[in-house]
């Protein structure tokens, strides 16, 4: 005898770039789910109501951050906006509005959350000093 599962699962995660909907990518996983299925299967997809957290650029919290990460690494600082997923974010920026920052010190060649990343224990400590200034 042949057992077939009636149900599948799947869990898809977006990183989205600055100002793209979230719920215009969602409804176009939800439309592109439902137009590829097989005959006889249905979709359904529900969406994680994480929000999203713009941090303010330019702000008191931003410019002590760089000055920060300027004692610990050197002048050659890159500011870039990134994107994430750290839920935590939400909770934290309710008592402290626009005027909280996150940084990272991990170089590119790291490769962050990749496969293959590491980490280097003295860029480790660099940004164990970083944090107890800020």
């Amino acid at each position: 005898m042949t057992l077939v599962r009636v149900e599948a699962r799947a869990r898809i995660t977006c990183r989205r770039v600055a100002n793209q909907s979230a719920e215009r990518v969602f409804e176009l996983i939800a439309a592109h789910s439902a137009a590829h299925a097989p005959a006889g299967v249905t979709t359904d997809v529900a969406r994680n109501r994480g929000r999203d957290v713009p941090f303010a650029h330019g702000s008191h919290a931003t410019g002590l951050a760089a000055q920060v990460l300027t004692e610990a690494y050197g002048p050659a600082l890159y500011r870039t906006r990134l994107g994430g997923s750290i839920p935590v974010s939400t909770t934290l920026l309710q008592p402290l509005g626009r005027h909280a920052v996150m940084f990272c010190f991990s170089p590119d060649d790291e490769n962050l959350h990749a496969p293959c990343e590491f980490f280097r224990l003295d860029v480790f400590r660099k940004g164990q000093t970083a944090y107890g200034r800020m």
